[in-house]
């Protein structure tokens, strides 16, 4: 976890200030960013007794499963990916139309992705989707958003089409990690070429 979050200052922004977090949350983060959080799957002991999740009875109680699969959690995991979106959002010039949690219109497929933004005047439109993976490793975080661009590329390709390449279509994935980290790619957005 530290491999990740060291990589980029603003993964750290919040730890001498505190600003944007409550001191409970601060506390959680410093000593799961450790691994030193007293989980049953994770005691350092030789005899470690019942291994299970304490909440939803899961065969291990380990970091990875608490803050990203522990299913009673669910609609934490939600609020936490939508205010994301909703800091994104918040930081976009007014005057630009944003679309979240939206099918595209005219498109046949189903999927949803979290934000397209197009810029007005310019006509430049973005499709975003974002995720939150947990941040053991730098190559957890790439695949996070390699499978998120691959999800939506179909659909950016299509859109491209049917503007008759008038417009530029750009696509893109937010990766934040579930304990706060941010990654550099997500700073330097890269504009899909046009065929």
């Amino acid at each position: 976890m530290i491999a990740v979050s060291s990589r980029h200052p603003d993964s750290n922004h919040w730890v001498s200030g505190g600003v944007g977090i409550r001191f409970c949350d601060w506390r959680f983060i410093h000593r799961a960013r450790l691994n030193v959080l007293s989980l049953n799957a994770a005691r350092r002991r030789a005899a470690r007794g019942d291994i299970r999740c304490r909440v939803c009875g899961h065969q291990e109680e380990t970091l990875p499963h608490v803050v990203n699969l522990c299913l009673p959690h669910a609609d934490g995991w939600t609020r936490r990916h939508d205010e994301i979106i909703r800091l994104l959002v918040a930081e976009l010039p007014q005057g630009w139309e944003v679309r979240i949690n939206q099918r595209v219109h005219g498109d046949e497929s189903l999927l949803r992705p979290d934000m397209v933004i197009w810029e007005v005047p310019r006509g430049v439109i973005h499709v975003i989707d974002t995720t939150v993976p947990f941040e053991n490793r730098p190559e957890a975080m790439a695949a996070a958003k390699a499978k998120k661009m691959e999800k939506c590329a179909a659909l950016v390709d299509r859109m491209r089409v049917r503007c008759a390449y008038e417009m530029e279509v750009h696509l893109d994935a937010l990766v934040v990690g579930a304990l706060g980290s941010w990654t550099w790619e997500n700073d330097t957005p890269r504009p899909a070429p046009h065929p």
